[in-house]
């Protein structure tokens, strides 16, 4: 209806008329716009009388003149030849959108940077700008932390973010408190099975306590923490002696102890009792305990008048009254016939008899019983030791044999 009403009251507004019509270049009959593809009719209609200022015109002419040279198509050299390219992926486009802008431009080793100029003004000379050195920030000899950027060194691109410099650990550092607690650790499973051997009564009468000596194999990781901090630097002799000085420290010990678990197992197992003087000095303060307990037991009868089989039910040698004089002459062998009877349930030395200290059933002599506790428990017990500390040091050997080149190659002393 509206269209009705204008072509009746007034003639016909073209679309793209206005109260001040666009001036037109006609040539020949046609209509003469400026375009890309011909810069000789921009040239042609600035040429006249426009009132755009010059300033304009110029600065339109470049930007013309550099997306369109002159022989037609984007220079091939052209960073907007590569963002144009549809043969070039989205992604090397992003990356030269900022050098097609005239920001900056990668190169090997570098930046090419150059802040646009002002209008009309001519282009400022690149300036080349190296890359951070390797060991600036990060890598193994890096600082503990590291300072921002400033502008200079990494310009603030249009819709890119600027790269940071993040904080690094310091492994030099750290170094003496992670090698000191590692080698702690490698070393905490056999220095607990030396540690519990030295604490088992067995292995104290037979063989001694000198196992206890494990215990001070941790010192050497101690001493290793303070020297490489004072150097602040690993240092090879310390980290070598702290590995391969306790591993043979264990080596001697475990082949030790398992040597005379063997050779115990072997010789408590007979009912010999010469088979050694110790086996047969046992034997002999288990007849005086035994001696003392039935002599006790018949007086105990005679005074009481019981029977032997009660008496023998109800008390035992402890429960005498000369038991503490004769216990003091023969408080080691005593004590540990003793706690063999209560705990492993035995009795008598080389052949089982009645029990003179316990009141639990038995089963065995109490020489059998010693042997199968080397046999089984002592034994297996040092050879994990003796093939652990054997690992150690081959292991020891090998990785400083294969990491030594490349620690070197780090700029580390080694």
């Amino acid at each position: 209806a509206a269209g009705r009403l204008v072509a009746k009251g007034a003639p016909p507004r073209s679309r793209h008329s206005s109260t001040s019509s666009r001036p037109r270049a006609v040539h020949g009959g046609a209509s003469m716009h400026p375009t890309p593809e011909n810069p000789s009719v921009t040239a042609g209609l600035f040429a006249g009388t426009s009132p755009e200022p010059a300033r304009i015109r110029e600065d339109f002419s470049r930007i013309l003149e550099g997306v369109r040279p002159r022989g037609g198509g984007t220079s091939p050299d052209s960073p907007l030849h590569a963002v144009s390219d549809p043969g070039v992926t989205e992604a090397a486009r992003g990356h030269l959108q900022p050098a097609a802008q005239g920001l900056v431009t990668a190169v090997p080793g570098g930046l090419w940077h150059s802040a646009p100029s002002a209008v009309g003004a001519p282009p400022p000379a690149p300036q080349y700008r190296p890359a951070a050195p390797a060991g600036a920030c990060g890598g193994l000899r890096s600082p503990t932390s590291c300072a921002s950027p400033t502008p200079t060194q990494f310009p603030s691109w249009s819709g890119h973010e600027s790269p940071r410099c993040s904080s690094s650990i310091d492994l030099i550092g750290l170094f003496p408190f992670v090698f000191s607690f590692c080698g702690f650790l490698i070393f905490l499973g056999p220095i607990w099975l030396m540690v519990h051997l030295s604490h088992d009564p067995n292995v104290v009468y037979w063989v001694g306590r000198w196992c206890e000596v494990a215990l001070l194999l941790p010192l050497p990781f101690f001493a290793a923490f303070f020297i490489q901090v004072k150097l602040q630097r690993p240092h090879k002799p310390t980290v070598l002696f702290s590995l391969i000085g306790p591993a043979i420290v264990l080596l001697v010990l475990g082949d030790v102890i398992l040597g005379t678990a063997s050779d115990r197992a072997d010789q408590l197992r007979s009912e010999d009792c010469n088979t050694f003087p110790a086996k047969r000095n046992l034997e002999r303060s288990w007849e005086a305990a035994h001696r003392l307990y039935m002599d006790c037991m018949a007086d105990t009868v005679a005074a009481h008048n019981i029977t032997m089989e009660v008496a023998l039910s109800l008390f035992r040698v402890q429960d005498c009254q000369e038991f503490p004089v004769q216990y003091a002459h023969n408080s080691r062998d005593w004590e540990y016939l003793w706690l063999l009877e209560e705990e492993h349930q035995c009795s008598g030395w080389c052949s089982q008899k009645r029990p003179v200290w316990t009141m639990k059933e038995v089963s065995e002599s109490c020489s059998i019983a010693v042997s199968s506790v080397f046999m089984s428990k002592v034994r297996r017990m040092a050879k994990q030791v003796t093939v652990y500390s054997i690992v150690v040091l081959v292991g020891t050997s090998v990785v400083n044999l294969a990491a030594g080149p490349g620690i070197r190659d780090m700029g580390l002393e080694w």
